[in-house]
């Protein structure tokens, strides 16, 4: 409780009730019924501190001040206002004889009253009001493919309250200088929900709701600013459509007959099967692009394209297009209402045709019944032939008589046996010819698959 008997007049100070076993009647006070919040000012130059009242939602039509001097004998009552014009207090009113006085048709600002008992005993006590009736009129709503931005309007706005309104005066120094400590941290705690959880907002704290990305689902959003006077102002969007799209994928390979999840860096083989499936939010159509890299600049060519409506099932590219070499999947998801669109895409890698040499082996022994090296045939043939589309393979004796002899997809070769039209071949060496085109159009002839094998 502070409180103040000097004879000239000072800073000041309120009166509250207080719990203290003392009369009331035994102490100065200045009274504010109904106020909602009190607290101090923060004089610079001095330890002394006036109050400060701040009424909620209202004009302070209804408010008034009571004064009592601390003996609650009558006294002279003088009612002083601030004036911003000369930086000082102006008189009101006075009452005369009074064990009480109330000035009501308050307004914010700085109020004074010189209380002077019978005695000549003068009491001053100064507070500040503030009327905290600021409103949110509305929520203005940018809802963008981008971002989304919700921007509360307040009336009065809130420049208005930052630079103009909650303000007093620092009456400690010679020429005061208002204090707008109150306007500037109006908006300073702010929090925002959203009606769905899934919807996570990024900045939930902030005045200025920004969303980017913006958000993919319906919802309402509700903002609660709570004010330094202990007011919380509350406010809900209707629901807001969502406009913006994620393009989203998965993609899976056909690999020994089965599918399989693509992976990154990976390489396949021709003839390359695909699945695409689509995971996209909030998207009504979606269309594929695969495009192959052409030398000799590396551009990108499309060679497949197609559309759907979201959510019908996987698309099928055309094998025959995914050919050794690299490509590029793009997809793009489609909002058609909003115009919204999102795309992603990754690189594919095919492999060129090879037949590594560990893949044909220069030994064989068929007749020794071991069940190893009985047929002359390639070699782990599922990872040493890589996209090759057909081989032509022939064996000879020494005497160059053809003995054995094949044509068609490598991995469907049983190979030979040893066998010509159901005779077992001597035991010697035999030579081999082995040539292959892969489904990059290049013509293995006569090349690196050629050699001597060996039949025991």
């Amino acid at each position: 409780m502070l409180t103040s008997f000097l004879k000239t007049p000072p800073m000041g100070m309120l009166v509250l009730m207080c719990t203290l076993l003392i009369p009331s009647a035994a102490r100065g006070q200045l009274l504010a019924p109904g106020r909602h919040w009190a607290g101090i000012t923060s004089y610079a130059l001095s330890d002394a501190q006036d109050s400060i009242f701040a009424y909620h939602g209202t004009s302070l039509d209804t408010a008034h001040l009571r004064a009592q001097h601390s003996t609650g004998q009558p006294a002279r009552f003088e009612w002083l206002r601030y004036s911003t014009d000369n930086n000082s207090f102006a008189p009101l009113r006075t009452d005369d004889n009074q064990t009480l006085s109330a000035l009501d048709g308050l307004s914010e600002g700085g109020y004074r009253v010189r209380i002077t008992s019978q005695t000549d005993s003068v009491e001053v006590f100064t507070v500040w009001l503030f009327a905290d009736d600021v409103r949110i009129d509305t929520i203005e709503v940018e809802n963008e493919c981008d971002f989304m931005r919700l921007s509360p309007r307040t009336r009065p706005n809130r420049w208005d309250v930052d630079f103009d309104r909650f303000v007093y005066y620092d009456l400690s120094r010679p020429r005061p200088i208002p204090n707008n400590t109150f306007g500037r941290a109006y908006f300073g705690q702010v929090s925002w929900e959203s009606s769905t959880s899934e919807v996570e907002l990024t900045s939930p704290n902030k005045l200025d709701l920004t969303e980017t990305p913006a958000p993919l689902h319906d919802a309402s959003y509700t903002v609660r600013i709570s004010t330094p006077f202990g007011r919380t102002l509350i406010h809900q969007t209707p629901e807001l459509t969502a406009v913006a799209v994620k393009a989203d994928h998965k993609v899976r390979i056909m690999q020994h007959g089965a599918w399989e999840d693509h992976t990154e860096d990976s390489e396949y083989e021709a003839l390359l099967e695909l699945e695409l499936q689509s995971s996209s939010t909030n998207a009504d159509l979606e269309r594929w692009r695969i495009q192959a890299q052409l030398p000799p600049r590396n551009t990108y060519h499309t060679i497949w394209s197609d559309s759907t409506m979201a959510n019908h099932g996987a698309m099928y590219p055309d094998k025959s297009k995914m050919l050794p070499g690299r490509y590029r999947l793009i997809h793009t998801a489609q909002n058609v209402q909003s115009g919204c669109t999102d795309s992603s895409a990754l690189e594919i890698q095919v492999d060129s045709s090879m037949i590594k040499e560990e893949a044909i082996p220069n030994v064989f022994t068929p007749t020794n019944a071991d069940g190893q090296n009985d047929v002359f045939r390639f070699v782990n043939p599922e990872q040493n032939i890589r996209s090759m589309q057909s081989c032509l393979i022939r064996i000879y004796n020494r005497s160059g008589k053809l003995m054995h002899s094949y044509e068609g997809p490598p991995r469907t070769w049983e190979g030979w046996d040893g066998r010509t039209h159901g005779r077992m071949a001597q035991t010697g060496v035999y030579y081999y010819i082995i040539e292959c085109k892969g489904w990059d159009g290049q013509l293995f002839k006569r090349g690196p698959y050629k050699g001597f094998l060996y039949l025991y």
